[in-house]
């Protein structure tokens, strides 16, 4: 049982009665985990549905041939591995953290009780979930339609927006995201990424803060996004 964790802090769990988030501490784990460490592997009968306390997860598959797609990134108080309360298939996505991640494990049967006795919570969950396929809809939509150097500057855009820290008006995205994992993620090789990168640059649309990607002017990439 986790004496530490209040689960009626996450935004969307704040309507939980004492006896449900009871419940819900009691078949809970709460796990740290630093950089680079896997949360979850595939899993042939996966149990559990995670909660991210603090840090920054990042969700994705890999082929046969051990390239990469990545999903999406985790932010605070949002759920994933949540495909486990919906079916009883095999797990075949992975997650791993980006940054030292404090994540909250819970017993997934346990959860699909409170989730019975809480609409609202449903609610908040299925509101989750359809961000996330919105996201990866324009994402499928730019890997059809845009260039890379549009789909890199889009990305980069919806990263900004997630989870972007304004400096002195220069976005910074805390992510640290190298060539690879862009690549990854928007569906271009990594020489590809390199060279959209370094044009992006040219143009002053995106910049370097230390190991950071920085936009200097959100609403200039966004006007630039019809010409790349």
């Amino acid at each position: 049982m986790i004496d530490l964790w209040h689960l009626t802090d996450i935004d969307w769990l704040s309507d939980l009665s004492a006896d449900h988030a009871a419940q819900l501490r009691q078949s809970a784990n709460l796990q740290s985990f630093a950089a680079g460490e896997q949360v979850f592997r595939p899993d042939r009968s996966p149990d559990k549905v995670f909660v991210l306390e603090s840090g920054l997860i990042r969700v994705f598959r890999e082929s046969p041939d051990a390239e990469e797609v990545t999903f999406g990134f985790i932010k605070p108080g949002e759920i994933f591995g949540e495909s486990v309360l919906f079916r009883n298939q095999a797990r075949e996505s992975q997650a791993v953290a980006v940054e030292t991640s404090a994540v909250l494990a819970l017993n997934r049967d346990a959860f699909k009780e409170i989730m019975k006795k809480n609409p609202r919570i449903c609610c908040s969950l299925v509101r989750q979930i359809e961000g996330r396929f919105r996201d990866i809809e324009t994402r499928v939509e730019d890997l059809v339609f845009r260039s890379a150097r549009n789909r890199l500057a889009h990305i980069l855009l919806q990263l900004a927006e997630k989870f972007g820290r304004d400096e002195h008006g220069k976005i910074i995205l805390p992510v640290q995201l190298t060539h690879k994992d862009l690549a990854a993620l928007i569906g271009a090789s990594r020489p590809t990424v390199s060279l959209a990168i370094s044009e992006l640059q040219e143009s002053a649309l995106i910049g370097r803060q230390g190991k950071h990607i920085c936009i200097a002017d959100v609403d200039r990439l966004k006007q630039a996004l019809d010409r790349l």
